[in-house]
């Protein structure tokens, strides 16, 4: 739309400049005139100017057409140059399209509290997408010629997706100054991980958590306080963090909802701690109790132990174990169960001084098989092995 506006205005001022033309040729033939009335009996002096006529009370409407072939035809009749008609039915063309998509294609309200969401939703919605573009590349073509595109694109889903009863509202001005401050914020992040290449240095974690705590604060300025919790609950670098803690434990969308608003401040607030003093210690192991406090009265005492447990390396280990497997989530306390009884037993097989090393590897092999058979029982749905 902006690219169209542009195009508009640049062809009013050569339609201005064209009056302009017309207003000077027209003064200067009575500037002439004049000359020669004063010159009286004298031999009258010959004159002949191309006057370009321009009909009053000219009017958009009178150029622009549904049927693109007269649109086109219109424009180069009042001397439109090729490249700025190629723009205007280019931006013309893609407008349509874009509400048509917007209007024809019903898009799934995307999984954005799951870390694997189900993309076999969105088959039939880019199947779609993909039919419309194709009429719209052959319509451009019909009237443009072949070589329309010389930088042709594949057709894809947008990955910033404002979908859902909340962001679904948001008005296109809104929308659009939305997508600048991503815009703007993915640049600076990408600037200041090139200086710390070029510099030889490690980014640092909390210059990056203050770019990001900048694009909420510009967001936070054109967003009310629920289209913004809407937005960092499927693009924030808290919340892609947190599904990835998630997996296995089973939140629905509710629940990830209430574990997202009870972490998400802390977590804000961890980002930024520098240093590793005994004050910034204490301050870190403040906010992590005062956070998963929040967490446990969001999400129930009953499912809290679960939850802290998606921060063990034995559950994740679990985890892996039921998605390799396609095990339903219920599945991976019980292997983690199994998990942790084996780790303890090799441990105590390492540690125990009365085997020999032969003995000590015999016995330890013996215990990762029991747990791959009692793994294997729990995912076929029988009696784990103790």
């Amino acid at each position: 739309m902006r690219a169209r506006l542009v195009l508009w205005l640049s062809l009013g001022l050569n339609l201005l400049l064209v009056g302009m033309i017309v207003t000077l040729s027209r003064e200067s033939q009575q500037q002439f005139a004049a000359i020669n009335r004063t010159a009286g009996a004298g031999k009258a002096i010959q004159l002949k100017t191309n006057v370009v006529v321009r009909r009053q009370g000219f009017q958009w409407s009178q150029i622009e057409s549904s049927d693109y072939p007269t649109y086109i035809r219109n424009l180069r009749l009042i001397g439109c140059p090729e490249k700025t008609i190629h723009d205007i039915i280019v931006a013309d063309i893609n407008d349509v399209y874009a509400e048509r998509i917007t209007r024809e294609v019903v898009l799934p309200e995307q999984q954005w509290w799951l870390a694997d969401p189900n993309t076999d939703v969105f088959a039939s919605a880019a199947t779609q997408i993909r039919a419309l573009e194709a009429e719209k590349n052959q319509l451009l073509t019909q009237l443009l010629g072949p070589g329309w595109n010389s930088t042709p694109q594949t057709s894809r889903i947008d990955p910033i997706r404002l979908d859902g009863p909340v962001l679904s509202k948001l008005s296109p001005d809104t929308k659009a100054k939305l997508f600048d401050i991503e815009a703007n914020s993915r640049k600076a992040k990408e600037n200041y991980l090139r200086q710390m290449q070029q510099a030889g240095k490690d980014p640092d974690p909390v210059q990056l958590a203050r770019l990001r705590q900048q694009a909420r604060l510009d967001l936070a300025a054109i967003l009310t306080p629920d289209q913004l919790e809407d937005y960092l609950l499927r693009y924030s670098y808290t919340s892609e963090q947190l599904r990835q803690q998630l997996r296995g434990f089973g939140a629905d969308s509710d629940e990830y909802r209430r574990i997202f608003r009870a972490r998400d401040s802390y977590d804000e607030q961890l980002a930024s701690l520098s240093g590793n003093d005994s004050a910034t210690q204490k301050r870190r192991a403040d906010l992590e109790r005062m956070r998963d406090e929040a967490v446990r009265q969001a999400i129930g005492a009953e499912r809290y132990p679960l939850y802290q447990l998606t921060q063990n390396p034995l559950f994740k280990q679990a985890q892996e174990s039921a998605e390799e497997n396609n095990a339903p989530a219920e599945k991976v306390l019980p292997i983690y169960q199994v998990n942790q009884a084996a780790q303890q037993e090799i441990s105590r097989i390492q540690g125990d001084r009365t085997l020999t090393p032969e003995a000590k590897s015999a016995a330890i092999k013996l215990v990762q098989e029991q747990q791959q058979s009692s793994i294997q029982k729990i995912i076929s749905g029988q009696v784990a092995q103790q």
